[in-house]
C-alpha cells in the first residue's frame, strides 16, 4: 500500500501566472506612462490604456495601484 502525503495548508501565495500577469500588465504601463510623460498622450487616453491594460492583463496588484481601476 503506497502512503501519499500531500500539503494541504492553504496558501495565499501568487502563482506563476499571477506573476507573469502583473509584469505584462507593468511592462505595457510603463510604456504607456512615457508616452504620457513625452506629450504623446493625453491623460484622458492613458486612462483609456490603463483600463484596457487591467482589462488585458488580470492584474491584483495593478488594481490596487491604478487610478482608474
Amino acid at each position: 500500500m503506497e502512503i501519499i502525503i500531500e500539503n494541504t495548508v492553504p496558501t495565499n501565495a501568487t502563482s506563476k501566472t499571477d506573476s507573469s500577469t502583473d509584469m505584462l500588465y507593468f511592462a505595457a504601463r510603463s510604456v504607456a506612462e512615457t508616452l504620457l510623460k513625452n506629450g504623446l498622450f493625453s491623460k484622458k487616453e492613458y486612462a483609456e490604456i490603463d483600463t484596457i491594460l487591467l482589462e488585458k492583463y488580470p492584474s491584483s496588484l495593478g488594481r490596487l495601484l491604478s487610478e482608474n481601476a
